[in-house]
């Protein structure tokens, strides 16, 4: 999808910790070289070097580790007007993390010189990008202990509803395959098949080949707090 350079500066003074730069670095931001990946598309791997911070403008990120069995898990995946890859350009050491397009996304690409002059030059922005830091940090942590402490169902639901989002910004369909759910879950696809055709079964959700249609978020958040299952 193209965006044009008015489109990119609304995006940016919307999206954290962006909008806490002045207007007129946010215009030069705006002109950022354009990345284009499509699905499942790889824009890098874990243990190369960072050269440069991602902003994404559509689609979706999904950022990965790999297991010893060569198996990929998401700890977590980003969307428009969210940043990516600022941990290895802050402490200047290799990806931690791989970067795979989820679904077809066009990002920003702010060279790691220029994103870092950017910090020492605006305190606020600085302050920002701690904070948005600190958010991330605490989502880690609550998949940890939803690894520990929750059933999959209930996982699997949660995950469902963060994707499709809540209130006026609320989705009713979800683009994802089981597949890509157990890998984001650390489970096996045949698990979370289980799972899904029980919240199926109990009308929160209907499958397809490549989607989940939500049908009953009140129904799909109760699977979600649910310890049991």
């Amino acid at each position: 999808m193209a965006h044009d350079i008015e489109t990119v500066r609304r995006l940016l003074a919307a999206a954290t910790p962006f909008s806490a730069l002045p207007a007129e670095e946010r215009a030069a931001l705006a002109l950022s070289p354009r990345v284009s990946l499509a699905r499942d598309k790889v824009l890098f791997s874990a243990g190369e070097n960072a050269e440069a911070v991602y902003i994404v403008l559509s689609g979706e990120i999904a950022l990965e580790i790999e297991g010893a069995d060569g198996k990929c898990f998401c700890v977590s995946s980003v969307r428009s007007g969210g940043v990516f890859g600022e941990l290895a350009v802050l402490d200047g050491k290799p990806r931690s993390v791989g970067a795979r397009a989820a679904a077809a996304a066009s990002l920003l690409s702010v060279k790691a010189a220029s994103f870092m002059a950017l910090l020492r030059a605006h305190p606020d922005f600085s302050l920002a990008l701690l904070k948005d830091l600190a958010a991330k940090v605490r989502s880690t942590n609550g998949q940890v202990s939803g690894l520990t402490f929750q059933s999959l169902r209930s996982r699997i639901a949660g995950l469902i509803v963060s994707l499709t989002g809540e209130g006026a910004l609320a989705d009713p369909a979800l683009a994802i395959t089981q597949h890509e759910l157990a890998g984001r879950l650390g489970a096996s696809r045949e698990k979370v098949n289980g799972h899904l055709r029980a919240m199926q079964s109990a009308g929160a959700i209907k499958l397809a080949r490549g989607h989940i249609a939500i049908l009953n978020r009140t129904a799909l958040r109760r699977f979600s707090e649910a310890e049991g299952g």
